[in-house]
C-alpha cells in the first residue's frame, strides 16, 4: 500500500533530529517524497498529488516519533536511555539523532504538548470502530453500496460496526439527531412527489444532503475539518463545484491505481528473471538486460483524464 510504503521511507531515509516534519528543509523533504516514485507511477509535479503525498508523511514522520518515544520512556534515566537507541537508530548509523531526540523528549515545549494531547484524549467523548480505514473511505464505500445519506451511513459503520454495537451513548445520540434530521428532510422532499411514492424512488438532487446534516449535527474543527469524521475534509462553497465525494473518491482511485500498477510491474519483472534464469542455464556467458526494460500496458501510461483538475485536499 502506498502508506505502508512512504512509512518505510520515513523509517529508514528521514532525519529524526527534527522535532517535526514541518522542522525539515523543503528541499530534503521533496527528496523524500520523490523516493515514492521508485515503486509508484505518480506525477507529482500535480499539486494536489505531492500535498498529499506529504500530508500522509507527515504523519508517518509523527508515527515513527511516537515509537521512539515509547522506546526512550522505557528507561528509568535519560541518560540511561541515550546509551540503549532503539534497533532503527542503531541500523542507520543515526546516534546523533537519537541524541537530539533524548534532549527534544525533555523539552518544555514537548513536555507541554505531551500533556495537553493527554488531557485532550481523556475528554474525548467517541471512539469509532473503522481502524486506521479512513472516514472519505468509508463514505466512498456507502456512496458505491447506493446511500443516498452516504456521510450519515458512514458515521453509523464507523462507530457501530456490522453488529451495529455501538461504542458509546454519545455516538448513539448523535446518529439518532442525524436520522431524525434526514427523516425531516425527506418528509419535506416526498411534498414534490405523488402521495406513496417509496423514499428510495426519490431524487436527492442536493448531494451535499447528508454531510451537511453530519456537519450541522457534529460541527467543524479549525480548519474546516469535521468533529468525528477524522481526516475528511469539508469543501468551502467557493472552493469547489465538484460533487461532494470527488475528492475522496478521486484519493482512493489514484491509490488503488498506484498499487495495481506496482503489482503488475513486480509481476512482469518476476515472469522475466524466470526468463533469464532459463536463458542463462543454456546460454554460456548470457548478458540479461534489466529487468525494467519491458513496460507492459498495465503500466505504460497514466491516462489523461486521470490529470483532470479535481482538487484532492
Amino acid at each position: 500500500m502506498l502508506s505502508h510504503d512512504l512509512g518505510a521511507i520515513i523509517r529508514s531515509k528521514c532525519p529524526m533530529n527534527h522535532g517535526y516534519w514541518e522542522d525539515l528543509l523543503e528541499d530534503k523533504k521533496k527528496d523524500l517524497t520523490d523516493e515514492i516514485t521508485v515503486n509508484f507511477d505518480i506525477d507529482l509535479d500535480i499539486a494536489g498529488h505531492r500535498g498529499y503525498i506529504d500530508l500522509v508523511m507527515a504523519r508517518r514522520f509523527r508515527d515513527f516519533k511516537h515509537e521512539l518515544h515509547k522506546h526512550f520512556q522505557l528507561f528509568s534515566s535519560p541518560e540511561e536511555a541515550l546509551a540503549k537507541p532503539p534497533l532503527e537508530i542503531i541500523e542507520r548509523d543515526a546516534v546523533h539523532e537519537w541524541k537530539y531526540l533524548c534532549e527534544h523528549f525533555q523539552s518544555q515545549d514537548f513536555l507541554r504538548a505531551s500533556n495537553a494531547n493527554k488531557a485532550n484524549r481523556s475528554k474525548k467523548k467517541m471512539e469509532h470502530r473503522a481502524g486506521s480505514l479512513p472516514f472519505s473511505h468509508i463514505v466512498m464505500q456507502c456512496a458505491e453500496e447506493g446511500s443516498q445519506f452516504a456521510e450519515i451511513d458512514a458515521f453509523e459503520k464507523a462507530y457501530a460496526g456490522k453488529n451495529k454495537q455501538w461504542t458509546n451513548e454519545t455516538a448513539k445520540a448523535k446518529h439518532d439527531e442525524m436520522v431524525a434530521k434526514k427523516n425531516e428532510y425527506l418528509k419535506e422532499l416526498a411534498k414534490e412527489y405523488p402521495e406513496g411514492t417509496p423514499l428510495d424512488e426519490m431524487l436527492i438532487a442536493d448531494q451535499d444532503a447528508g454531510r451537511n446534516i453530519v456537519m450541522d449535527i457534529l460541527g467543524k474543527k479549525p480548519g474546516r475539518q469535521k468533529c468525528g469524521l477524522g481526516f475528511g475534509r469539508v469543501r468551502g462553497s467557493k472552493t469547489f463545484s465538484s460533487p461532494s465525494l470527488a475528492s475522496s473518491t478521486r484519493l482512493q482511485q489514484l491509490e488503488d491505481q498506484l498499487v495495481a500498477e506496482r503489482t503488475a510491474r513486480e509481476a512482469t519483472q518476476n515472469y522475466l528473471q524466470k526468463i533469464v534464469q532459463q536463458i542463462s542455464s543454456i546460454v554460456p556467458r548470457f548478458v540479461p538486460p534489466p529487468v525494467d526494460f519491458l513496460v507492459t500496458p498495465e503500466t505504460e501510461h497514466v491516462d489523461d483524464e486521470d490529470h483532470d483538475h479535481t482538487s484532492l485536499e
